[in-house]
């Protein structure tokens, strides 16, 4: 779907929609980025799946364009789509959690449950905003198409032991309270808190105490500030051009202590931190001062016009994007 999104993105660049030409420039000028980076071929296809690419932001902004494109009905109908298909992940990564998993595919990452996505912290970041799409949408009326996706994924965003997403859900949740005022939103909301109460409780019961509420409490940054500013020092080493997509620990690598290393490497071979955990600073390495004033130009032309339940499931996923 990436590439048809790509010809629809091109269609619409032609008929001078403006956050269209916003995107298409910034694409451009993030493979001409890639093309003079250190390492143009993991620049431009990515390294071990661990990181963004030319290629995966192109793909993702495919995404965008046929989303742009999709009828009132058909985003009711996705809404669904997207609510049971987080649920599913949510059960599994529940199930992962009741039965200890520690072989195979499903295995538990470092007592955390990983769902049907790669790690746990995208599991917690789709839960959250599975969450906060069901919220939205719950009313007395449709309780039994959207009740039990709620639950699950609230107790899934709990268990997922990110703690990002536990306080992005709760923060969306007293955001869209706030704002709709009405009687639905309140119950909704306070099903979604409950929900994600269980998940606290369960993981305490039945788990290895990596809920993301205990991890809250006891966790620290995790080295965040100290990779931010490195970050920034790099982002200074090239400002024009940037170091390319998946290219941030290259770029940051030189940069960090022995004791930075021993603080967050798992083990001896294992890198010490391999993103930016920051959405804007990650840009700012990537593609420098340029094409983050081209992405920062096209979030500006079409986000004022975003309104329904998907842009409150996004509120979740920008939060994570800010600090995972």
């Amino acid at each position: 779907f990436g590439p048809v999104g790509l010809l629809a993105l091109w269609r619409a660049v032609r008929s001078r929609d403006l956050a269209s030409q916003l995107l298409a420039a910034a694409l451009i000028w993030t493979i001409i980025v890639s093309l003079a980076s250190a390492e143009p071929r993991s620049a431009l296809l990515g390294f071990a799946g661990r990181d963004l690419s030319a290629l995966t932001v192109c793909a993702a902004s495919g995404f965008w364009m046929l989303g742009r494109l999709t009828s009132p009905r058909g985003r009711v109908l996705l809404g669904g789509v997207v609510a049971w298909a987080a649920t599913v992940s949510g059960l599994v990564g529940i199930a992962q959690v009741v039965g200890a998993v520690e072989t195979g595919p499903l295995a538990l990452a470092f007592g955390r449950p990983t769902g049907l996505a790669s790690n746990p912290v995208y599991f917690g970041a789709i839960s959250a905003a599975g969450l906060m799409l069901c919220v939205t949408v719950w009313r007395p009326s449709n309780w039994r198409r959207f009740l039990v996706p709620l639950l699950v994924l609230g107790a899934a965003t709990s268990v997922s032991g990110s703690r990002v997403a536990l306080v992005a859900a709760l923060f969306a949740i007293v955001v869209h309270t706030a704002v709709r005022r009405d009687r639905s939103s309140l119950l909704a909301g306070g099903m979604g808190v409950a929900a994600l109460a269980s998940g606290v409780l369960l993981d305490r019961v039945a788990g290895a105490g990596r809920n993301a509420a205990d991890r809250l409490i006891d966790g620290s940054g995790g080295g965040r500030t100290t990779v931010w500013r490195y970050g920034l020092e790099a982002f200074a080493d090239r400002p024009l051009t940037g170091h390319g997509f998946g290219r941030f620990r290259p770029a940051v690598q030189d940069k960090f202590t022995a004791e930075f290393v021993r603080e967050n490497a798992i083990d001896d071979v294992t890198q010490a931190w391999f993103d930016a955990h920051n959405v804007g600073i990650g840009v700012l390495v990537a593609v420098g001062v340029i094409g983050t004033a081209l992405l920062i130009a096209w979030a500006a032309a079409w986000l004022p016009s975003i309104r329904g339940p998907f842009a409150w499931a996004l509120l979740p996923l920008a939060l994570h994007w800010c600090l995972q």
